[in-house]
């Protein structure tokens, strides 16, 4: 279900709540659909978000935004793999419980593009037996200067070594 239109405001009263609110309401709606199919004794996994049109690029804000909503089903009782989108410094000062490799029975993910006005997020609840998607939700997060930040990929840069045009090209990634 498409939540989001016109403004991009959908289920929220203001175009001015922030990108947590946002993201805390993207939870409680998707708990409403995902209510008949996801207990609280399963497992879900947690993906980063992916951007199609810059595949190979990751955005911070494609871990932040699946955190952030894991953190919300987490509150609300579920239980939530945070290990694929969690920060290393773990600013959100959860200790995410370690959880068996491959054990999970949904994976929460997505993709978000950017558009004009706005971060358009797709989330996604998928049933990792079926295939199927069991809950889904699409908003828009204005752009503002923490949206800003966190969506614009970190660029990779790649030093070459080639001999001939005719060779082919080997590429290492530089050290950060």
């Amino acid at each position: 279900m498409i939540a989001a239109s016109g403004p991009s405001l959908g289920i929220f009263q203001t175009q001015d709540a922030n990108m947590l609110a946002r993201n805390t309401a993207a939870a409680d709606y998707m708990v409403d659909q995902m209510r008949s199919f996801v207990g609280m004794s399963d497992i879900i996994r947690a993906a980063p978000l992916s951007d199609p049109q810059e595949k190979n690029l990751a955005a911070p804000i494609g871990s932040v935004i699946p955190e952030q909503v894991g953190l919300r089903l987490i509150q609300l009782g579920y239980k939530v793999d945070l290990q694929d989108v969690s920060d290393a410094d773990n600013p959100s000062g959860f200790e995410n419980a370690p959880f068996p490799k491959g054990g999970h029975n949904f994976t929460l993910g997505g993709t978000y593009e950017h558009t004009r006005k706005d971060l358009m997020v797709h989330l996604r609840l998928i049933d990792d037996r079926s295939g199927r998607v069991v809950a889904a939700f699409d908003y828009g997060l204005p752009y503002d200067r923490e949206v800003g930040k966190k969506s614009s990929p970190k660029p990779k840069i790649y030093r070459t070594r080639s001999d001939s045009i005719d060779t082919p090209v080997e590429t290492e990634r530089l050290p950060q």
